[in-house]
């Protein structure tokens, strides 16, 4: 389980508002091989967003998604999720996320497979 808040602060007001979110998500990982090689991590994040201004709207969204090591040494991994509102349809697309992290210290993108 992991937890985060926090605000955004516009330095042009007229165009952006300040802004409080806050996001939460639950996973479990799963590994080939008792512990070592790769790892499966499936989780649900739950989104949460405010503008700082009066009658503002708290948008909130749901992020199935999934996380895994490509690497048996675990140092570079790819993630996909489908970002989906809960609320506004109309105003508010469903998104495809996806993302690479590379802890480069344990190696090269081409090291550990």
């Amino acid at each position: 389980m992991q937890l985060q808040a926090g605000l955004e602060l516009s330095t042009r007001t007229a165009k952006a508002s300040h802004e409080l979110f806050w996001r939460a998500v639950v996973g479990m990982s799963f590994f080939q091989d008792r512990g070592f090689g790769r790892a499966w991590s499936p989780m649900v994040e739950l989104l949460g967003a405010r503008e700082l201004e009066e009658d503002a709207t708290t948008h909130w969204d749901i992020v199935p998604q999934l996380q895994v090591t490509l690497p048996t040494r675990q140092h570079v991994r790819v993630a996909l999720g489908v970002r989906l509102p809960l609320d506004h349809f109309a105003d508010r697309p469903t998104q495809l996320m996806c993302y690479l992290l590379w802890d480069w210290f344990d190696g090269s993108l081409l090291e550990g497979w």
